[in-house]
C-alpha cells in the first residue's frame, strides 16, 4: 500500500499584512491568504517552511485549520522566514505550540514521524555560507562588503536573546544549526537505509540543486549517502524558482514553492503530489 503525499511551501502569508496597510493593495489580502486545496485522496500533507512568519496566529490557523480537515496527517518544517521579527529559540516552541492544538498536526525539525510504513524526517536544514568565515562576519553588518553581492536578511531579521539583550541572529549559530542538521539526517538515513522513508527540509538539500548561490541556499548534504538510499523521497523548498522533480540517482527531489505573493499567478498555485 502506497501513501499518498502533497507538497506546498514558501505560502509567505505574512505579506497579506503589508498588503493590507495600504489602501492601493488591501484588496489583494484575499488572494494573498488564499490557500491550493488537498487533491482527494492525499493522506498527508508537507508544509516545506515559509508558510508564514510564527508571529502571526491568525494565518497560522488558517493555514492549520484548513489542512488538518483535509488530510490524515500534517507536517510542518519551519523555514527561515518563520523566525522572522521573533526571538530564534522561541519561535519554534511557538510553532510547535500552534501544531500541538490539532491531533493530527506534527511539527518537526530535527525529529521524525511515522505514517504507515513510511518514516517522515523534518529539519530547516539551513545553510554553511560555503564554510566562508568572513562571509559569516558580513552577514549582521550594517553595511555588508557589497563585493559580496545580494547578502540574505536572515541574520538582521531574526533576533537572538543572549543574557537578557536581544541581539542579531550571528551566522556562526545558523552555521552551528546546519552542522546539526547534516548530522541527524545522515544519522537518520543511515539507521533507515532498506525503510521507506521522507526527508523534507526547507532549504535545498545539496549544492547540485540550487538556482542560485550555495552558499546561502544549500544545506549541503552528503550526495553519495543520499544515491545510496533504498525507498528515498527529498521533498524541500526555500527557492523560488521552477516547481518540479529532480533526480539524485533514483531519489526524486521534489519542490514546490508557491514564492512572493504576484496577483496574476495565485490561482495557479497547486499542491504537488507523489506517492512512496
Amino acid at each position: 500500500m502506497k501513501t499518498h503525499f502533497g507538497l506546498i511551501s514558501d505560502l509567505h502569508l505574512e505579506e497579506s499584512k503589508i498588503l493590507y496597510t495600504k489602501r492601493s493593495t488591501r484588496h489583494l489580502v484575499s488572494s494573498c491568504i488564499s490557500l491550493p486545496d488537498t487533491p482527494n485522496g492525499v493522506d498527508v500533507v508537507l508544509i516545506a517552511g515559509d508558510a508564514c512568519e510564527v508571529r502571526y496566529e491568525d494565518l497560522w490557523k488558517l493555514i492549520l485549520d484548513k489542512y488538518s480537515a483535509e488530510a490524515e496527517l500534517v507536517v510542518v518544517v519551519p523555514g527561515n522566514h518563520e523566525s522572522w521579527r521573533s526571538e530564534y529559540t522561541k519561535s519554534l516552541d511557538q510553532l510547535r505550540e500552534y501544531g500541538s492544538r490539532y491531533p493530527n498536526v506534527v511539527v518537526l525539525c530535527g525529529d521524525e514521524v511515522s505514517f504507515n510504513d513510511v518514516t517522515i524526517f523534518g529539519s530547516t536544514g539551513w545553510c554553511n555560507f560555503g564554510h566562508d568565515e568572513y562571509l559569516m562576519t558580513q552577514m549582521t553588518a550594517s553595511y555588508p562588503d557589497s563585493s559580496l553581492g545580494h547578502i540574505p536578511f536572515d541574520c538582521r531579521r531574526i533576533k537572538l536573546k543572549v543574557n537578557g539583550i536581544y541581539r542579531k541572529l550571528p551566522a556562526t549559530r545558523i552555521y552551528q544549526e546546519n552542522k546539526k542538521a547534516v548530522k541527524d539526517i545522515g544519522q537518520f538515513l543511515l539507521a533507515n537505509v532498506s525503510n521507506k522513508k521522507v526527508v523534507v527540509t526547507h532549504h535545498v538539500p545539496f549544492d547540485d540543486l540550487c538556482d542560485g548561490d550555495e552558499s546561502y541556499d544549500s544545506v549541503g548534504l552528503d550526495r553519495n549517502l543520499i544515491a545510496k538510499q533504498e525507498s528515498l523521497v527529498m521533498a524541500y523548498g526555500h527557492q523560488h524558482g521552477l516547481r518540479g522533480v529532480s533526480y539524485l540517482g533514483s531519489v526524486p527531489c521534489y519542490k514546490n514553492p508557491r514564492g512572493n505573493f504576484e496577483a496574476e499567478t495565485v490561482g495557479r498555485y497547486q499542491m504537488m503530489e507523489f506517492f512512496l
